[in-house]
């Protein structure tokens, strides 16, 4: 009998455990970001960077990309706006360099 069937034999959903992962690593990720914007005052996080050990940089860009995608979690992107994370990040700076335009 195999390790895995002996986990399920258990009661272990290994789909479960997959989500509750996903879920627990995005938490966290987010918390790292929080961190960084209390103690920078923005979430104007450059791609390379890392924190706590993590690449929060990366995770920020693969955020936006999922948003792109249309596949980012709703509460997710809600939670990320709330602290200040612009999603689209190209038609932020398309507009704010318009306004610059604009006043000038």
């Amino acid at each position: 009998e195999t390790s895995e069937k002996r986990m399920e034999d258990v009661g272990v959903v290994w789909g479960d455990l997959r989500s509750d992962f996903l879920a627990e690593q995005w938490e966290n990720n987010y918390l790292i970001l929080i961190k960084f914007y209390k103690r920078e005052g923005h979430t104007q996080v450059l791609r390379q960077h890392i924190e706590d050990g993590r690449k929060l940089g990366v995770w920020l860009f693969n955020q936006r990309q999922q948003k792109k995608r249309g596949k980012l979690n709703k509460e997710h992107e809600r939670r990320l706006e709330d602290v200040g994370v612009m999603l689209a990040v190209r038609s932020e700076k398309w507009e704010s360099n318009y306004s610059l335009l604009v006043k000038f």
